[in-house]
């Protein structure tokens, strides 16, 4: 697999200053991830990424939770950090149908 200029620059392992979502251009909120998230991402110049995401604010994360999980933690409380976390991995790739600029594209 050739390896693109790009991937090879983006290549590392990145720790999550913060998010920024948008709709059409309009911003909405990140509910999901609360208020100060944390996270890692991590960009192959090979084509691959991965990213986990989550967030930190103590009513989002109940702080009875260890893992391995053991049998008295609650089910509510693992599918409260479930819904605000998320991790996803897959391929990248570079697409030169959007104009670039040096901060966008």
């Amino acid at each position: 697999m050739k390896c693109s200029p790009i991937l090879a620059a983006l290549a590392g392992t990145y720790s999550l200053l913060n998010t920024t979502s948008q709709h059409n251009g309009t911003p909405i909120p990140d509910r999901a991830y609360g208020a100060s998230p944390v996270g890692v991402l991590i960009y192959t110049k090979s084509g691959f990424m991965s990213a986990t995401i989550s967030a930190t604010e103590p009513e989002l994360r109940p702080a009875n939770l260890t893992f391995p999980y053991t049998d008295e933690q609650a089910d509510a409380d693992w599918a409260l950090v479930g819904k605000h976390s998320i991790g996803y991995a897959g391929h990248l790739s570079v697409s030169s149908a959007f104009p670039a600029t040096k901060t966008r594209g």
